[in-house]
């Protein structure tokens, strides 16, 4: 069922303040319904007149992730009594333009990540469209998720609302790159990312990229208030901004305002009088896009508990995503988002770091002979993150695959151990080693322990409680979540092991094939009662004394495969035809522990790192170059640069078989959630995060 959102951000339960909500796939169409109060208190309010709103659904996908298309920003006109809104001032005739038109015009140049995001990548205070003047052209031009989502020239500053309007998509990539670099200064400033590829004069400017541009319209766009609705211009000339063009373009889209813009789909066209269609009496219709459509209506609007209720209908098997917005910016709108099967879920949207976190040097990303080198030399020790040490250090790596666009990655990631030494004294020795267990396909297997899905273990804490350790504590896994929400059901099922009493932690167990036969077993255990603890599990039908958390079941099934090898979910044995039977039900022969994380017992060592038993290496990795083989055509080289001085520091190179993003983080506990990541794609330059 749909989910309250702040959107990168989880919300308390006490925030999950959705009712009659659900999301359900109905003769090939998705449905999203909830009802929503209007005013909640540090949310935004839903108001007489007009509220700006974005939508999103997932496409082809049931997974909610990344969606750099599937989405719009729109305006909700909300009629409370039935008299007509406040008049719309009168209609500007939008410019004409054709496809083989000639175009000059000169603006700053924006890449259409940054214009997506709502803020800028490198300064997330700033909003992109009011000040692209402090745009850097490191983040521009060294950024690989900035050049790979492509630019856009803007328009001038629209005074009503104080943002720059859109103008012309740019199809030519490789010569706005090639031209900003030109352009801008490699120097360094205290208040701006430097711009590594930078060749310009040292006092041209470091920020705010504007300039030129002639070229021919290629396309007109597909019409909606975003980046993908304006003019593709091909063929482009990029000039300095000092040349004046001789007719200046027409002025496209100004988001935000009324005037020039297009109207959102469903909205009255300016000039158009407001409909006069109470809400709160009628259910009114809102066309999104084609095959989208908002439903919505308002419950006691006037008083201080009035609700709308909301639902959304998609032609196709998707996640579906809505959110409440105060300028029509994905960064710190109320979204509620939720995919078939589940429920929906309230969430608030975007972070990154600072400037003066953003510390790495000499770091780039080239893809060379069909390889993707991801270089890079941090600090061992810095501020408020996680410091490199003498023994082992917790990591984890991820690459894209096929893709250069840095995103979710549900796979190509896993975890590992990087053992450093110093000073060229072993490390100290590791406990005996314990035999791993002899298994093969066609064994079978009957286990009993916690049920828990991929994604929560994934992403080292519970989705319904973030604070709580995935591993630590799968009793305090909601049914809520395991059962009602779509990222969760869609991930996968796993049966845990036993507790490792050297980690606290719970061993990885047997993945399980068939995840109807999870639902429906655990459907039938859970109860629907509420608790004011847990979220509520809303397709529950079990007795109201039954748990509301900490799903445990005994499980019988055949090896269908043994896994990948890694220290993984996908490392794990995996069962098919398997039984899912009450905990209570004992299995004459226990199958055997696989693998625990964080732990050297019992679990395979990590590609690169001493098999359980050796003697760690006494390799000075401050004396060489030392290399780890993170997973087969993925390579990790180190070296440490002064490792006993204040200002130490790790030189580090990836090398993937391949054209992808790269990634590597720094981990306290092996889990993503608070590492320090390093990510980065060819062509631009990496990054520090917080994941």
């Amino acid at each position: 069922i749909p989910q309250k959102y702040r959107l990168n951000q989880g919300l308390s339960p006490e925030e999950q303040t959705l009712t009659n909500a659900s999301v359900e796939t109905i003769d090939g169409k998705t449905v999203m319904k909830f009802t929503k109060p209007l005013v909640e208190p540090n949310q935004i309010p839903i108001t007489p007149g007009e509220n700006k709103m974005l939508w999103a659904h997932g496409g082809a996908s049931t997974t909610i992730g990344y969606h750099s298309t599937n989405r719009s920003r729109f305006s909700l006109n909300l009629n409370f009594d039935g008299s007509s809104a406040p008049e719309p001032p009168p209609a500007v005739e939008p410019p004409s333009l054709k496809v083989g038109d000639e175009i000059c015009t000169t603006g700053f140049i924006m890449d259409t990540f940054c214009i997506d995001r709502g803020t800028l990548l490198d300064a997330p205070s700033v909003v992109t469209l009011q000040n692209p003047d402090l745009h850097s052209y490191h983040c521009l031009l060294d950024v690989g998720a900035c050049i790979n989502s492509g630019y856009q020239v803007l328009g001038e500053k629209d005074p009503s609302t104080g943002e720059y309007c859109l103008g012309y998509r740019l199809e030519e990539t490789d010569k706005v790159v090639a031209a900003g670099r030109a352009h801008g200064t490699p120097k360094s400033h205290p208040d701006f990312f430097k711009c590594t590829t930078c060749k310009g004069p040292d006092d041209n400017p470091i920020a705010g990229y504007r300039a030129t541009v002639k070229g021919t319209i290629k396309s007109l766009g597909d019409g909606s208030q975003s980046v993908s609705g304006q003019p593709l211009l091909t063929n482009i000339q990029m000039l300095d901004a000092s040349e004046e063009c001789a007719t200046p373009a027409p002025q496209t889209v100004c988001l935000g305002s009324p005037d020039g813009a297009a109207p959102a789909p469903g909205t009255p066209s300016a000039g158009e009088k407001a409909p006069t269609v109470d809400c709160s009496s009628v259910t009114c219709e809102t066309e999104l896009t084609e095959g989208y459509t908002l439903r919505h209506k308002l419950n006691n609007p006037a008083e201080p508990d009035g609700t709308i209720r909301v639902e959304l209908i998609y032609e196709g098997d998707a996640w579906l995503g809505i959110a409440f917005s105060e300028d029509e910016r994905m960064g710190g709108s109320d979204g509620i988002l939720g995919s078939p099967g589940g429920i929906p879920q309230k969430y608030r949207l975007n972070q990154g770091l600072s400037p003066e976190e953003q510390t790495l040097t000499n770091a780039s990303v080239e893809t060379i002979d069909g390889k993707t080198v991801m270089k890079f030399t941090k600090p061992l020790v810095e501020p408020n993150q996680i410091p490199i040490t003498p023994g082992e250090n917790k990591m984890l790596w991820a690459h894209g695959g096929a893709s250069t666009t840095i995103g979710y990655h549900s796979t190509n990631r896993s975890r590992f151990s990087l053992n450093l030494n110093f000073d060229g004294s072993s490390a100290p020795e590791p406990p005996p080693a314990v035999e791993p267990p002899s298994l093969k396909v066609g064994d079978e297997i009957c286990t009993t322990g916690f049920i828990m899905d991929t994604f929560c273990i994934d992403r080292g804490t519970l989705l319904d409680a973030p604070s709580v350790v995935t591993l630590q504590n799968p009793d305090l896994h909601s049914y809520h979540c395991l059962l009602d929400v779509g990222a969760c059901i869609n991930s996968g099922y796993q049966v845990l092991g036993e507790k490792d009493p050297s980690t606290g932690e719970y061993c990885l167990g047997y993945r399980l094939e068939e995840t109807d036969k999870v639902v429906a077993a655990g459907r039938a255990h859970g109860t629907p009662k509420s608790h004011p603890d847990f979220f509520k599990c809303t397709t529950c039908k079990g007795p109201d004394d039954n748990p509301i958390a900490g799903y445990r079941a005994t499980v019988k099934g055949t090896i269908k495969s043994l896994g990948d090898g890694s220290q993984s979910v996908s490392g794990q044995p995996l069962l098919t035809n398997i039984q899912m039977l009450d905990a209570s039900e004992e299995c004459a022969t226990p199958a055997p522990q696989t693998v625990c994380l964080g732990s050297p017992d019992g679990a395979a060592p990590a590609p690169g790192t001493p098999s359980a038993g050796e003697k760690a290496p006494t390799v000075d990795c401050s004396s060489v170059t030392c290399e780890t083989e993170l997973t087969e055509g993925y390579t990790l080289r180190h070296k440490l640069n002064n490792p006993a001085e204040p200002d130490g520091t790790i030189r580090v190179e990836l090398i993937y078989e391949g054209d992808a993003w790269l990634g590597i983080a720094f981990s306290e506990d092996e889990r993503m959630g608070g590492s320090d990541g390093i990510l980065g794609s060819p062509g631009g330059i990496p990054q520090k995060y917080r994941l």
